[in-house]
């Protein structure tokens, strides 16, 4: 029988270095953690913390399966799934057979994970987001953490609200990590940008911290301390956007973190 595979986390702390509300720069305080998740409980916090169910979401009339990734997992909320264990947040992706709904019906899937956004519980403009983790190694396996904003959000939906990934491993690639921003117009006409990374020791198997300084005009990450990559422009049709001039798309950013198959 084919072993499970595992995400742990044992850290997610957003210390912000200075909560700004323009577009402009200002001298950085010293960093003050306000709010962080040791995951020290027995259980989940439910103040914290949702989790998502299902393999997909409603788009008006429509389910759209997957979400829209060609995922195969259906997400749980079971212990099997999702769970605390040893001071670490333990989301586990299970091959089996699991049926469950799926819009106006239900589906059968091979696959089911976890997934757990901060959505209406938690969200921040601007700071240093700091998550320590480690990822499982497989080809099909596609962990991930990343911000989202807040809905309903002034510059429209997906993409053009914007779309920050601090980290998106790949199992069958486990010395890089992939860094990226998603934004522009409203799906089918987004774009992204971003890097993809090398690990400045170990693989994705190990713990590290990973991390994303968001300050107006510019997006920085890091793994371990170190900075592996920059982004200084984006931009969002639901804005103005001066010829050649990079806009900043400010707005509350949620916290979500995954693991599934494809």
């Amino acid at each position: 029988m084919r072993q499970p595979a595992r995400l742990n986390i044992s850290r997610l702390t957003l210390p912000l270095t200075v909560l700004l509300a323009a577009c402009t720069p200002t001298a950085a305080t010293e960093p003050s953690p306000v709010w962080q998740d040791e995951f020290s409980g027995a259980a989940l916090s439910s103040q914290r913390w949702s989790p998502q169910i299902g393999n997909g979401f409603m788009a008006g009339n429509d389910y759209v399966s997957g979400w829209g990734n060609n995922e195969l997992q259906y997400y749980t909320d079971r212990p099997q799934n999702l769970r605390l264990e040893n001071g670490e947040l333990v989301i586990t992706a299970r091959k089996e057979t699991f049926t469950g709904p799926t819009g106006n019906t239900s589906g059968t899937f091979g696959w089911t994970s976890g997934r757990i956004r901060t959505a209406g519980k938690f969200s921040r403009t601007y700071g240093r987001f700091e998550i320590r983790a480690k990822f499982p190694r497989g080809k099909g396996l596609w962990p991930a953490i990343w911000l989202l904003p807040e809905e309903p959000n002034p510059y429209g939906s997906w993409a053009a609200s914007g779309e920050l990934d601090i980290a998106e491993g790949w199992g069958s690639k486990p010395g890089e990590v992939a860094q990226t921003i998603h934004y522009g117009g409203l799906w089918p006409n987004n774009v992204y940008s971003g890097s993809t990374v090398k690990y400045p020791q170990g693989a994705m198997d190990d713990w590290h911290v990973y991390a994303v300084e968001w300050t107006p005009g510019k997006i920085q990450w890091f793994i371990d301390g170190q900075l592996t990559s920059e982004k200084t422009e984006w931009w969002s049709a639901g804005a103005p956007r001066p010829a050649a001039t990079p806009i900043c798309t400010p707005g509350p950013r949620r916290l979500t973190s995954r693991f599934m198959c494809c």
